[in-house]
């Protein structure tokens, strides 16, 4: 209708509009993988190319965006999906920022059309309530999940949610992958259970510290043993016969070890890397008492610990089998966050110990975090973990070569007269980043000096910026067109 009868469309129909631009923005985003799909298949991929789709879907998303009040006023069922198609665009972009906002402007608009209520039979016919139901639950997931990830309250309380679930099979639509769609549902509720578990264990006097962990553990293994029960979740089952349901399945995976990972995120170190200057849940677990509970905590926190690397080395397993297949999608912000947390974990087992596992997973899980990064422009934060990521590997190598000894190669010695060269040269007046810089770049903190703020800020801030950290948009001139 709008390129057969434009003159039809009437200001009701800006809301629909809207979502047009908003689909056509985000199938810009994702175009530029029917070339890997080509590669596949044994034709030649352009998967590595520079990718031009970039300006068309801003020039769309800024249409959008020209309609917003308008279809914030009229709040419709359409007004929902626009919110929420702006909502996925922008979540590579700014996850905790723009994203985050248009997906809470989506759930305000929902509850004003009593979206998060059950509502009568006779109320809607029935495709239309399936719709409701659909869009409903996809945008609540979405945004409960980015406000736990990145430290935002929610829009919405569980409680104030009395709407029901999509049905597995409707009779008004029939997708194989309605069970992945419940699925998602039932993680996002274990995952809310689990925020809501830290956050009770971070403020919990010491006496309750046993209590609070035990909850937290049994609600780790609870969504490992929920895990085990849905059918094809192995990496290696059956999906590469149907690719076009091989990504939603890998998703699935990935939203389910971020789960773990988060639940282990506050114990991952261990040693003097705990001590700070004022109690953390952790140092709370070392001082709890009597010794048996003490016993019993550090057992739950080792286990909590050991999951979660687990999870990250899982992670990086999947976003490898998704590259050797389907390619890994830029602006996928599950496969982006999945893979930037996993590096997280894994890098601070590389500081700890020496281990070729965790290092040879480092290496390649930096190389996919590139490979999604594509050739645009990154926001600051992420350039900085890359180079953050690539000076450890650097000094782990060079820790590796001065551990192996032996007979120096004619490389290596030339690398030590290069640098005993420097020092005597103007090179030795550029500031070069030191292990604090680095670990400071990172959101580490070293072994021999605490956190000052009692709390590390590379676990509060896993997936992203948190709620004391700006948006990545404040500052910056290139989202002025925007």
């Amino acid at each position: 209708m709008a390129y057969t009868n434009p003159n039809s469309i009437t200001h009701s129909d800006v809301s629909t509009m809207c979502v047009i631009f908003g689909v056509l923005a985000v199938g810009t985003q994702y175009a530029y993988l029917e070339s890997a799909t080509e590669r596949i298949s044994g034709r030649k991929s352009t998967q590595h190319g520079q990718f031009t789709g970039d300006t068309v879907g801003v020039l769309l998303y800024q249409q959008a965006c020209l309609l917003l009040p308008d279809v914030i006023t009229l709040s419709s069922l359409e007004s929902v999906q626009a919110c929420l198609l702006l909502g996925i665009y922008t979540l590579p972009l700014d996850a905790s920022g723009l994203a985050w906002i248009y997906l809470g402007i989506g759930v305000k608009l929902a509850n004003q059309n009593g979206m998060h209520r059950k509502s009568c039979e006779d109320s809607f016919d029935l495709t239309i309530r399936e719709t409701r139901n659909l869009v409903w639950w996809t945008l609540y997931t979405l945004e409960r999940r980015i406000a736990i990830f990145h430290g935002r309250p929610f829009s919405i309380a569980r409680s104030d949610v009395d709407t029901e679930l999509p049905t597995a099979k409707s009779d008004v639509r029939s997708s194989p992958h309605d069970t992945c769609i419940l699925a998602t549902l039932q993680l996002n509720d274990r995952l809310c259970s689990i925020s809501h578990s830290i956050s009770l264990l971070h403020t919990s006097p010491t006496s309750e510290v046993a209590e609070r962990l035990t909850r937290l553990f049994n609600l780790q293994q609870d969504l490992i043993n929920w895990w085990k029960t849905l059918p094809n979740n192995d990496i290696h089952d059956n999906h590469t016969s149907h690719l076009e349901n091989l990504r939603r399945a890998m998703h699935l995976k990935l939203e389910y070890c971020l789960g773990i990972m988060f639940a282990g995120r506050y114990f991952i170190f261990s040693g003097p890397c705990l001590e700070g200057n004022s109690p953390t849940s952790t140092t709370k677990i070392q001082n709890a008492s009597p010794s048996g509970i003490n016993t019993q905590t550090r057992h739950m926190s080792s286990i909590l610990v050991s999951e979660c690397i687990s999870a990250a080395h899982t992670v990086i397993e999947t976003c490898r089998h998704l590259y050797n297949t389907i390619g890994l999608a830029r602006a996928s912000y599950t496969e982006f966050s999945a893979c930037r947390a996993a590096l997280l974990v894994i890098t601070t087992q590389c500081l700890q110990a020496t281990d070729y596992r965790h290092r040879n997973a480092l290496r390649e899980g930096l190389a996919m975090l590139k490979d999604m990064s594509g050739e645009a422009e990154l926001a600051c934060t992420e350039v900085s973990l890359i180079e953050g990521f690539q000076h450890i590997i650097a000094s782990m190598d060079i820790a590796g070569d001065d551990v192996a000894g032996g007979v120096a190669s004619d490389f290596s010695i030339f690398k030590k007269w290069e640098n005993s060269w420097k020092q005597d040269s103007f090179f030795a007046q550029v500031p070069k980043p030191n292990d604090s810089m680095l670990m400071a770049s990172l959101g580490l903190s070293s072994g021999s000096h605490g956190a000052p703020s009692g709390e590390l800020p590379l676990w509060t801030s896993l997936f992203g910026s948190d709620r004391d950290v700006p948006s990545c948009t404040q500052g910056q001139d290139n989202w002025a067109a925007f």
